[in-house]
């Protein structure tokens, strides 16, 4: 029923309190200090705007009575400003873990709106980690899987989280010779013509193949190759 009329989230000041809060500021509803309070014409008494409003829309279709038993009515509430600012003049500390910012209620939204100590969201696209926001460009920069780099050997930028699946195809990347012949530091596009036409452990024809010798050896061997083959050459 409550989400089909739309009802109001119920609450007031859930803080820690440094000022001491007498009793009259906790509003009968929610039982938390009130926020926006609204007095209630005749008998007095007082709730969170918030609070009332839900009321409102639980028994809309009801006779509304306040806690004193008294018919209610929008047109015998209205704010109570003299009480509102007495509440802002409670001092409270900084909700978030760590901070110890402390000051008048009503100074905690806009310190919030910096507080070092509140947990935002990474800016990366694609990145779900909750930092707090002194951490956070430092998160952004140099820890955050998601933050794009530019590969050392090529250039190209990629997320630090591909990092491996890039070094798999870079074509500048160094690479060993696939023959273990002990070169190492090759770049993965100059592998082929190493092993074609470097590479001593690479397995060659004789040069005097079109004569009719048909012997392949290691390019290591050629000079052994030749001088024991001289004769039929």
């Amino acid at each position: 029923m409550a989400a089909e009329r739309n009802i109001p989230e119920l609450g007031g000041y859930d803080f820690e309190f440094i000022s001491v809060v007498l009793k009259d500021f906790e509003c009968p509803v929610c039982q938390l200090t009130m926020k926006d309070p609204i007095q209630i014409g005749g008998c007095g008494h007082r709730l969170c705007n918030i609070c009332l409003e839900s009321l409102f829309c639980l028994f809309s279709d009801f006779l509304f009575v306040c806690c004193c038993r008294q018919p209610l009515s929008r047109d015998k509430i209205f704010p109570d400003v003299a009480f509102c600012r007495q509440i802002l003049d409670l001092k409270v500390k900084c909700s978030h873990v760590g901070c110890p910012w402390t000051g008048e209620l009503r100074a905690v939204q806009e310190h919030q709106l910096e507080c070092l100590f509140e947990m935002v969201e990474c800016p990366n696209e694609g990145c779900e980690e909750k930092v707090t926001r002194r951490d956070v460009n430092n998160h952004k920069i140099t820890e955050c899987v998601w933050r794009e780099v530019s590969c050392e050997y090529c250039r190209v930028s990629f997320i630090v989280k591909n990092k491996q699946q890039h070094h798999n195809v870079c074509q500048k990347f160094p690479v060993q010779c696939t023959n273990n012949c002990g070169l190492r530091n090759i770049p993965r596009e100059k592998l082929l013509a190493h092993l074609r036409d470097r590479c001593p452990l690479t397995e060659i024809d004789c040069k005097y193949k079109n004569l009719g010798c048909q012997n392949a050896f290691p390019r290591t061997r050629t000079k052994s190759h030749l001088k024991s083959h001289t004769g039929s050459h």
